[in-house]
């Protein structure tokens, strides 16, 4: 008999098994990122209404954050994701990079008030914590270095 077989039963949360923590890495942050775009891509293709909103342009920073530049209508938007390997309907640790790609992008379309604009007329706002106070919006959007493009920018003004 095994030692789990012996262990006494206890609240269902205590004989839950634990979910695998994934490290937020630089891999990890760009997986999620890509899971992201190829799902708005995917659905743009399939063609159902309501389209996904376009994505102008989707990379990780240093700081491991997920930043997303989009539109929904007129409405110039940015996203940034401190916690790419957090699954925000649990809290809990992320089981899969599709998974995460797929929460963010069902949550588009709910942004809170803006939190800073950037020199394009993106209005960014965030899921979790800020960045951190030494660096600024500015900073974290326009001037940290990044590890990974998953979109180039895409100016919607060419299009018109």
């Amino acid at each position: 008999m095994s030692e789990n077989n012996d262990r006494p039963l206890g609240r269902p949360e205590e004989n839950t098994p634990l979910r695998p923590v994934v490290e937020l890495t630089a891999e990890w942050a760009t997986a999620v990122a890509q899971e992201f775009v190829d799902l708005v891509w995917r659905e743009q293709e399939r063609g159902l209404e309501p389209l996904p909103p376009p994505v102008d342009e989707c990379w990780v920073g240093q700081d491991l954050a997920v930043y997303i530049r989009y539109r929904i209508g007129d409405w110039r938007l940015g996203r940034r994701i401190p916690d790419p390997h957090i699954d925000p309907t649990s809290g809990g640790y992320a089981l899969s990079a599709r998974e995460q790609g797929f929460y963010f992008f069902h949550d588009l379309y709910s942004p809170p008030p803006r939190e800073f604009t950037d020199r394009l007329g993106y209005e960014w706002y965030q899921c979790g914590p800020e960045p951190e106070p030494e660096r600024s919006w500015r900073y974290a959007v326009e001037e940290q270095p990044r590890i990974a493009t998953v979109r180039e920018y895409h100016d919607p003004d060419a299009e018109r």
